[in-house]
């Protein structure tokens, strides 16, 4: 199966949620869609729960991401929820991310990063 993108608004927070299977081949094209819908609902923040998702990018490919997000991208306070097997590279994302200019936490818990969020 490959990757399903659904989101919705919720006081002010655009939440995303990934399941299905994306990996480094589909990361540009989830990071881009999720970008024109920051883009176009103008949100106070982002939590992205990526906790469904099958597989996911090596650190390598991540920062390579993370350095080509598209233009325009607002530096929203952002939040990705994800699965304790993958802190690895949730904490080499968030340092990455920090140092690009973004504010992103990782979470394991989808409640502390609304409430962090909220903060």
């Amino acid at each position: 199966m490959e990757y399903e993108l659904t989101s919705s608004i919720d006081q002010g927070i655009l939440e995303v949620t990934l399941t299905g299977k994306g990996g480094k081949e589909k990361a540009a094209e989830i990071l881009y869609k999720i970008s024109d819908l920051v883009k176009t609902i103008k949100p106070k923040s982002v939590l992205i729960d990526a906790q469904l998702m099958q597989d996911r990018m090596d650190l390598m490919a991540s920062y390579h991401l993370i350095h080509s997000l598209p233009p325009g991208t607002p530096h929203l306070k952002s939040a990705v929820v994800d699965r304790e097997e993958n802190k690895e590279i949730s904490d080499f994302c968030e340092t990455v991310s920090e140092n690009a200019g973004y504010i992103i936490r990782f979470f394991t818990d989808r409640e502390a990063a609304r409430t962090w969020l909220k903060s």
